[in-house]
């Protein structure tokens, strides 16, 4: 699955994406000057269950 966000579009999205790194959710994996996130197996997880809980 592959979400598509643009920074122009959303003022805020880079502070965001910095805070989900500092907790280990998401990884940068920029190529071709193109700013790209792989999300972790927790927040997959989280966003995918019911109780929407992390621990």
């Amino acid at each position: 699955m592959v979400l598509a966000y643009y920074f122009e579009d959303h003022s805020h999205l880079r502070n965001k994406l910095r805070i989900l790194e500092n907790y280990g959710l998401i990884y940068e994996i920029t190529y071709n000057d193109v700013a790209r996130f792989v999300i972790s197996e927790e927040l997959a997880a989280y966003l995918t269950s019911d109780s929407q809980q992390l621990d």
